[in-house]
């Protein structure tokens, strides 16, 4: 039951108009892109022998994402209300600044010098706080939102390079809390 609306001074004889609008804003996009930083196995770190910064499950190999260049279009790029890249070059994070539904999507593609392997493209996202109990705070936690799979193919030479192709692009819409911060991992 909402506020009833009346128009003052109205009757039959008069003849009259109501009018209003809404702006709906239209919602930030940060797209990071990784330019021409190279991914490459020198970087991976073995899980056996270092685990993840934030105890993210990985598989054997990985390596964090590292962005040549994020940019963030308007509303949000200037007073960052919303969310926001930790860094608009090199960055590897993008830091939740409000408890709220956002989408996310994902699409890959790349040349990787890896033989017959499979690639898992995964955004995890880091928490110390429960969007199901309304943010409450929590033990910090890691979990999988959303990952992409493909196998690089057999060249039957170790060391040329490969072109992975993803089976197009994904996305979902999550239930995310202020101080989230999600990130990007690579792992074979």
């Amino acid at each position: 039951d909402g506020p009833i609306c009346r128009a003052s001074g109205y009757s039959e004889a008069n003849s009259g108009l109501v009018f209003w609008t809404e702006t709906f804003r239209k919602p930030s996009l940060i797209q990071c892109t990784l330019g021409s930083n190279k991914i490459s196995t020198s970087n991976y770190m073995d899980s056996e022998i270092i685990s993840e910064a934030n105890n993210c499950a990985t598989l054997r190999y990985y390596q964090q994402i590292t962005f040549a260049r994020c940019d963030q279009s308007e509303p949000d790029k200037t007073k960052n209300l919303y969310m926001k890249p930790d860094a608009l070059t090199n960055g590897k994070n993008i830091i939740i600044k409000e408890d709220g539904w956002y989408k996310i999507d994902l699409s890959a593609s790349m040349t990787m010098e890896m033989d017959d392997v499979t690639i898992n493209v995964e955004v995890l996202k880091v928490s110390n706080r429960n969007p199901l109990q309304n943010c409450a705070s929590i033990v910090s936690t890691c979990s999988e939102l959303s990952s992409i799979h493909a196998r690089t193919s057999d060249t039957g030479n170790s060391g040329l390079s490969s072109i992975v192709q993803f089976p197009g692009s994904i996305n979902g819409v999550f239930q995310l809390c202020a101080t989230d911060e999600l990130k990007i991992i690579l792992s074979t």
